[in-house]
């Protein structure tokens, strides 16, 4: 033990000093900084502004902690000086959405590229949170590890979470400014914390972004203020020497001394650890309670062996029976403490994962539950449900946390093939069995051997196929097509329809027997219709990876919830990517209702445009239309500042018309209610879009075209509500000329 302890100060004492980081200093992109950029997403010309002036300040490095995958369609020329100030400036690093192995560049901005060595990973494929504290899992993929001696083995790192918020050094304005930038030969982590678009992590009553936490751990490595993490076996073998003295202890004083050793032994062991900058989880330190309970055992024994009550018996000795028991108790209760830290780290483990997007209120949640359950029972599984439900990935789902997980999961469509050709998909076939069988195949049920096999359609096949599916369902050997040799396999076997097997066994397509080998655990899944908040959930996911630049109003959402959506989720997902296609082509950073092109599909509410109209311009009187009113008005209703300044320009075509053109009478119909300070410069803005207006149409004009032309190729984004105003407006224009 001796020997043990002196070990411990002897590797602290040999342990080598660690060269320190560079200084870092966090720059943030805040919602001040955002408002006086003109509004979130930002124009991408400010990054390349503020890049550009912290490299010129002497910046050591910059990591931009945000990922640009795409291009800003509304700004090609800011994508392009964007791209022109990465080139020239090799030490600027970008995070990456994923980070493939293996490839040599990634695309940014769209259809540009970057040596794959300027991007790091994300904060979730580097760090976790657990029992309070930030547990570094590895490094080589995030900024940090730029951040600390090439020597650092970042593995098996563990940091306390700090217990009060983390404010960062400059604000993203200095760096566009260029103002007081104490960078030189500085790291500069560039992030967003911008409540709503930015992701936290909270800790009692603070809350940190995940750039903070990076920049936060990387600190603490440098000043050697953390913890590595020993396997829960190590600590627990190594604690259970301390508890070894209480083993032999029978008598009650020798109960008293071995608990005072054993607890002593603890406490040098723990102290030991601890300064020896082991990351000890609080339940580690419940271990004392053994010694501790055994001295106060020993004391009450010691006690009443000195003074025996008057009249009472001298005490015997103890009973060799009860203390075996007492053994295998104290056994028990050091067996409990080993893995408690295991266990708690179970415990603290995330659910198993799952590719099914849906709601917190949605039934697949329950359905989930159930299919876990199911998992773990080695019987069949029929999946029901509609086309586009899902149910190959409830059965990926269900294969995944059943013990066959490590095995494989092979899929087959049953509609897919014939009924010659399924035979030999599924059994496979011997060589020379057929015309054109050149050499043996192995069939599905050989390739799912010892996994899990589904079916998909099952109810499409025929009843001589069945007959044979059920011989092999029922005794786990089949015969290859043109073989003689029987092939012994171990499948489980899911299967999965979209018809009523119990109307198909009643009409003679379905045979009943199959159906009951089949139907051990039956499953339903849903449709889309029947769980609308899903709708919405799945939508934003399919929007995120397919242009997560677009914007979409509450109203869009609640007309696709309204939808009936008979291919479920498959159709969702076609209906989005057809909509974000649409989208650009149109020219348009926002979706509408008619991007998604769905057949038969409920109308919009009538009133929902010309209500969002009185909206936009309630919004702009709220704000006396100010410098920033057309941002801050959209970002109280959700919607992209673009839908904001098509409003507003409805709204003055419209009061062009009934007012007869008269500047003074559009003033005052467009301000109604609202004080505008800014009298002057709220008057130029009206004048800037009455000759926009007027020269678009008097271009048209004189190009020949038609009202309905010049509507659709000159004014395409103008608002329903004002459309009729803008057809009068043309006519008006067009009388005036002739």
């Amino acid at each position: 033990m001796y020997s043990l302890l002196l070990m411990l100060l002897l590797t602290m004492a040999l342990a080598p000093a660690e060269t320190r980081a560079p200084s870092v200093v966090h720059m943030t992109i805040g919602p001040a900084d955002v408002e006086a950029l003109g509004g979130w997403p930002l124009d991408r010309k400010w990054y390349a502004v503020a890049l550009q002036n912290l490299m010129e300040a002497g910046a050591r490095r910059v990591f931009v902690d945000i990922a640009f995958p795409h291009a800003d369609l509304a700004h090609p020329e800011s994508d392009a000086f964007f791209y022109d100030v990465l080139r020239r400036h090799p030490d600027v690093y970008l995070l990456a959405d994923r980070l493939p192995s293996g490839k040599d560049s990634l695309v940014v901005l769209g259809m540009r590229r970057l040596p794959a060595s300027r991007f790091f990973a994300s904060f979730d494929t580097t760090f976790a949170i657990r029992q309070e504290a930030l547990w570094m899992r590895g490094g080589a993929a995030s900024f940090v590890r730029w951040l600390l001696p090439p020597a650092f083995e970042a593995d098996d790192i563990v940091i306390t979470l700090p217990g009060a918020s983390l404010p960062a050094e400059a604000a993203f304005l200095a760096g566009v400014h260029g103002d007081g930038l104490a960078v030189r030969d500085r790291d500069v982590i560039l992030s967003l914390d911008y409540p709503g678009v930015t992701s936290y992590v909270v800790h009692g009553a603070a809350t940190f972004t995940t750039a903070a936490l990076q920049r936060y751990a990387a600190v603490r490595i440098r000043e050697r203020d953390y913890y590595t993490r020993w396997e829960a076996w190590k600590v627990g073998a190594l604690l259970l020497l301390g508890l070894l003295p209480l083993l032999g202890a029978r008598r009650g004083q020798a109960v008293r001394w071995a608990g005072a050793v054993s607890l002593g032994l603890l406490l040098a062991l723990l102290g030991g650890l601890t300064w020896q900058g082991v990351y000890l989880a609080p339940a580690w330190f419940g271990v004392v309670a053994v010694p501790l309970g055994a001295l106060g055992v020993g004391f009450v024994k010691a006690s009443r062996w000195r003074r025996p009550s008057v009249g009472a018996s001298l005490p015997q000795p103890p009973d060799p029976a009860s203390n075996a028991e007492a053994v295998r108790a104290l056994q028990y209760k050091l067996r409990f403490y080993e893995n408690l830290e295991r266990q708690a780290a179970e415990q603290a483990a995330p659910p198993g994962e799952t590719r099914m997007v849906f709601h917190a209120a949605s039934p697949l949640g329950a359905l989930l539950r159930k299919a876990r359950q199911v998992a773990a029972a080695d019987v069949p599984v029929l999946l029901v449900g509609e086309s586009g439900t899902g149910k190959e990935m409830l059965a990926q789902f269900i294969h995944e946390h059943s013990p066959r997980a490590e095995q494989p999961f092979v899929a087959v469509n049953c509609a897919a093939f014939n009924e010659n050709l399924i035979e030999t998909e599924l059994f496979g076939h011997e060589a020379g069995a057929f015309t054109g069988a050149t050499q043996r195949k192995v069939g599905r049920f050989e390739r799912a051997d010892g996994g899990t096999l589904f079916l998909d359609e099952i109810a499409e096949t025929k009843p001589t196929f069945q007959v044979r599916l059920l011989r092999v369902l029922q005794e786990g050997v089949f015969e290859r097509v043109g073989g003689t040799v029987p092939v012994r396999v171990s499948v489980r076997i899911i299967a999965a329809t979209n018809q009523q097997l119990v109307a198909a066994i009643r009409e003679g397509r379905f045979r009943e027997d199959l159906y009951y080998r089949l139907n051990g655990m039956t499953l339903t899944l849903p449709p889309l219709r029947e769980r609308p908040d899903d709708v919405a959930v799945l939508f934003r996911a399919f929007l995120a990876d397919a242009d997560a630049t677009l914007r979409v109003s509450p109203a869009l959402i609640d007309w696709l919830g309204a939808q009936p959506w008979p291919g479920n989720v498959r159709e969702l997902k076609a209906a989005t990517d057809r909509a974000v296609i649409n989208a650009a082509v149109k020219g348009r950073s926002f979706l509408l209702p008619d991007d998604f092109e769905l057949p038969g599909a409920a109308p919009a509410a009538p009133d929902d445009a010309a209500s969002q109209a009185v909206q936009v311009l309630d919004a702009l009187r709220r704000h006396q239309f100010a410098h920033r009113s057309i941002s801050q008005a959209a970002e109280d209703l959700s919607l992209h500042r673009v839908t904001v300044t098509e409003y507003l320009r409805g709204w003055v075509i419209q009061h062009m018309v009934r007012h007869d053109l008269d500047r003074s009478a559009i003033y005052e119909a467009l301000r109604g209610y609202a004080e505008v300070p800014e009298r002057a410069r709220f008057e130029r803005r009206v004048n800037r879009y009455i000759k926009t207006i007027r020269t678009r149409v008097e271009q048209g004009l004189d190009a020949g075209e038609t009202a309905a032309e010049i509507r659709m190729g000159r004014f395409k984004n103008t608002p329903a509500p004002f459309r009729d105003d803008l057809t009068a407006l043309i006519r008006k224009l067009r009388t005036r000329r002739g």
